[in-house]
């Protein structure tokens, strides 16, 4: 999943460039791509130790060490900004539903490449804390001269773990999953009441037919990509919540059963990364098109 999550966003990204960014869909689209393709070449690197355990114990716990230490920001920094973009894009959608004359004074290009800075700098500003978490510590191996190296928890965490563990579950579990998910989920049922609306009106029908039809496309794809991450996104909100309540914390949850379910939450959080370039391709006739120009002239281009 997380493979073709990678090829499959740089593919939206190449795409999407060669439309151009003059459009906020389309602006919105290159930055979820490029988000979600730097989730998926990271969530690949933390998953390469799992292959190297069956080779070399040491080594592996090694990598993962370093993964663990200076990677894994980087994995909670793109979820972070994910979970803070598609409240933005299913806004953004629905204020085109609902005011389609006024929306291309409301939400303007400029405004739309603000806001999204903006969102970058709270997720770095949300995820960058833990980089002074963990450090690598070196051990010596017993009767060899290997060492390798483990995860140590650093003075700052050590000092400040009860406050830390606070902080984050308010910003990144409550202020952020719940807060977002909930913006997404009630943004995408009122486009779908607007939308349902529309489909019974034969002066509406007119209009997609005609000049709508494509902007309209742009609508139900982008909705479908917004309620993907919302059925992805529910159940990892929930599983979080579970992980993090007074049961878990108390020691009553086997370790087994802890790891199937981060293992659920990996992958339902690969889901949406995997599956938004098949919803752009399969909705998008302008995507689809733009998509089929590029391979026939990369496939000239081998040919000659």
């Amino acid at each position: 999943m997380s493979l073709i999550g990678v090829i499959g966003n740089i593919l939206v990204i190449t795409v999407v460039y060669r439309q151009g960014l003059k459009d906020t869909p389309q602006i919105l689209m290159m930055s979820l791509a490029a988000s979600d393709a730097l989730f998926s070449t990271v969530t690949l690197v933390m998953h390469v130790p799992d292959i190297i355990f069956s080779i070399d114990y040491y080594l592996a716990t090694t990598i993962l060490t370093y993964i663990n230490v200076y990677i894994v920001e980087m994995y909670y920094f793109t979820i972070v900004l994910s979970f803070c973009t598609f409240p933005l894009i299913s806004f953004e959608r629905m204020i085109a539903v609902y005011f389609p004359f006024q929306v291309s004074r409301i939400c303007t290009p400029f405004r739309i490449k603000c806001i999204l800075v903006c969102l970058y700098v709270y997720s770095l500003a949300a995820t960058i804390i833990s980089v002074s978490y963990f450090y690598p510590l070196w051990l010596e191996i017993p009767f060899s001269n290997r060492t390798y190296a483990v995860v140590a928890q650093t003075d700052f965490l050590q000092n400040n773990l009860d406050v830390l563990n606070l902080s984050q579950t308010i910003i990144l579990m409550y202020l952020l999953s719940i807060v977002s998910v909930s913006l997404t989920t009630i943004c995408c049922l009122l486009i779908i009441v607007k939308l349902v609306r529309n489909s019974r009106s034969r002066l509406s029908k007119a209009k997609i037919q005609t000049k709508n039809s494509r902007n309209m496309q742009v609508v139900k794809m982008l909705l479908t990509a917004c309620m993907m991450s919302c059925v992805s996104s529910i159940p990892t909100v929930a599983i979080d919540l579970f992980t993090e309540s007074e049961y878990m914390q108390e020691g009553y949850m086997s370790h087994n059963f802890f790891v199937v379910l981060q293992t659920i939450n990996h992958i339902l959080f690969q889901l949406s990364p995997t599956l938004n370039f098949f919803i752009y391709l399969i909705m998008s006739s302008k995507f689809s098109a733009t998509f089929k120009k590029i391979f026939q002239q990369n496939s000239n281009k081998l040919c000659c």
